[in-house]
């Protein structure tokens, strides 16, 4: 279909800001080697940034005579792919033949967005000596965190890039986040040592059993919660204390607050969005870079994502219509490939130059990733779906069924579900973030423009999810197939949690069929993530969303459950019936 978008002539806006969320990056201290073991310190130096201009938009008409349109390929620089410097670098498929060589993996984990990505691998990857020793005495790996997120969950120490060092079955030895030259070798050569002489290896216990518990600080076990009003007040206060303390939470956090009984907390959250609305991380097109690294706001990464800037989509859409257009907007004219009928990945935080890359300064634009991620598009359906929902422009509605569209033909999952990525390289990954939000953006999709064949499509690809991730604990693993330790967790990274979500997704189809086994799944996942997220509510928005939803069908405080399906139209619910017959 044609886009022709009716979108409003954009205004000029004062350089205001918007913080995204500081929960995008892992809330946690990187990690350094060192002779003393491991040392905590923060994100990497940082630089002061300058101004960008603003992205270039589309202007684009609906059914009024010729659209103005501006070609991808002279509208953007496209970002290419970070150099391999020179090492020769294994795919993650290929990690089995450590074992067989007897070698510690290295496994560098990047962002290819990430200046400092960039700089690791411009000075330490392009040293010969370096990169021969790297080749000779490791397995290296490297790894795009974005096309695989399931390995920066296990494997991530606190940003980009992170460098995991491994033995040859896979268990933690040391690991470390930028390393200059110096420090690369300094850990190679302690690697070695240690790796060739087994009796020295008590000298690593320390960071390996502190690497060990930091890999599952998710697979903590808490007793069940029971789930209640209480459990949600408490989920709710530890939220608003956490933005009184001057913490930014996440999207769904936001809408926690929104949606609370207490007015005190509605109130919190709006002026807590005001500050951020006119903070300098809004730029003057009305998207929103990373976020801020230094408390006073002075310096801040100015990478943009689709992911962030269409979760905040969602929030300016309930409470800011102007702004939520302008970003809604800027987000169709710099992040949408309409040959691939898809929104790419984002903006880098850098230039490219012929010498490498180069922190942004005035004047200069930033390069477009053009990669394309499942989840990443399903929240920017989610995202134009409330635009449309709060001004009325059934072009954003046309556009996100368009999208929804190319994400069923294009993003499909051969053996069923959705896969992560358009991307032509590695075996395609089933990941349940992917899979639930999804078919959270075809339930938004359906309330927004009732079309049945969106609420069919959300409770088919929810039976494939449950299906495959349902682990024996009652919540759901974050991949399929499991070759190693599940990892269950709730916490929003760059993208909303996957049980979270899928709490949501479940509350809603059983206001939407009245079948109780949704409900009683949501309970399931409630009861076992709820007391482990409690301390760290804020980066829980999505599951605290979900619990929200939960609680008021349960209570009866919600609509009553609408049968929207016949039982012969879900396969899943039909299996389900008759094994409860039997």
């Amino acid at each position: 279909m044609t886009i022709a978008l009716d979108w409003k002539r954009r205004h000029t806006r004062s350089n205001a800001g918007w913080p995204l969320s500081t929960f995008d990056r892992f809330p946690a201290p990187c990690v350094r080697p060192s002779s003393r073991g491991l040392l905590v310190r923060h994100a990497p130096r940082v630089l002061k940034f300058y101004l960008r201009p603003a992205c270039v938009l589309f202007a684009l008409g609906f059914g009024f005579g010729a659209c103005e349109r501006i070609p991808e390929s002279s509208a953007f620089s496209e970002l290419s792919p970070q150099p391999p410097g020179r090492v020769a670098w294994r795919e993650w498929s290929e990690r089995d033949s450590a074992r067989v060589l007897n070698r510690p993996l290295f496994l560098y984990l990047y962002s290819n967005r990430s200046y400092w990505c960039r700089d690791m691998a411009g000075r330490s990857f392009e040293d010969p000596e370096l990169a021969r020793a790297i080749g000779q005495g490791t397995w290296p790996i490297r790894v795009d965190v974005d096309r695989r997120p399931d390995l920066a969950e296990r494997f991530g120490l606190g940003g980009w890039p992170s460098t995991a060092i491994l033995t040859p079955e896979g268990d933690w030895m040391t690991g470390s986040t930028y390393l200059d030259p110096e420090d690369l070798r300094e850990l190679l050569r302690r690697v070695w040592v240690y790796f060739n002489n087994p009796k020295r290896w008590t000298d690593f216990e320390r960071e390996r059993r502190n690497l060990a518990l930091w890999a599952a600080r998710e697979a903590q076990h808490f007793p069940r919660a029971e789930v209640s009003s209480g459990l949600l007040r408490a989920f709710t206060d530890s939220t608003s204390t956490a933005l009184k303390r001057g913490d930014v939470p996440g999207p769904e956090s936001f809408l926690v607050l929104l949606d609370a009984e207490a007015s005190a907390a509605r109130t919190l959250a709006l002026d807590r969005l005001n500050t951020i609305v006119s903070s300098p991380l809004r730029d003057s097109d009305g998207t929103f870079f990373r976020w801020q690294l230094t408390p006073d706001g002075v310096v801040f990464d100015r990478e943009k994502t689709l992911a962030s800037n269409a979760g905040w989509l969602a929030i300016l859409a309930r409470t800011d219509t102007a702004a939520a257009i302008d970003l809604g907007d800027a987000l169709i004219g710099g992040l949408y490939a309409q040959r691939k009928g898809l929104f790419v990945a984002g903006f880098a935080g850098f230039s490219e130059a012929s010498g490498g890359a180069v922190l942004l300064e005035a004047g200069r634009a930033a390069p477009r990733d053009p990669a394309v991620y499942t989840s990443w598009n399903a929240l920017a359906v989610t995202g134009l779906a409330a635009l449309y929902q709060a001004s009325s422009r059934t072009a954003y509605l046309e556009l996100a069924r368009d999208v929804m569209t190319s994400i069923r033909k294009r993003l499909g999952h051969p053996e069923g579900g959705m896969r992560h990525a358009l991307d032509p390289y590695g075996p395609p990954v089933f990941l349940l973030a992917d899979q639930a939000l999804v078919a959270r953006a075809a339930l938004d999709l359906y309330s927004a423009g009732g079309d049945d064949a969106e609420f069919r499509f959300a409770l088919e690809l929810t039976d494939v999810m449950l299906e495959r991730l349902r682990d024996e604990s009652g919540a759901l693993r974050d991949r399929w197939p499991e070759p190693d330790a599940a990892v269950i967790h709730a916490v929003d990274r760059l993208v909303p949690s996957g049980n979270g979500v899928a709490v949501q997704v479940l509350a809603r189809l059983y206001g939407l069929t009245g079948h109780r086994r949704y409900m009683e799944t949501a309970g399931e996942i409630l009861a076992v993530l709820s007391n482990s997220h409690l301390a760290r509510a804020a980066s829980a928005g999505a599951l605290c969303r979900g619990m929200a939803m939960y609680l008021r069908l349960e209570t009866g405080q919600g609509a009553p459950p609408v049968p929207r399906v016949r039982q012969s139209d879900s396969p899943q619910l039909k299996k389900n019936n008759n094994s409860a017959t039997r």
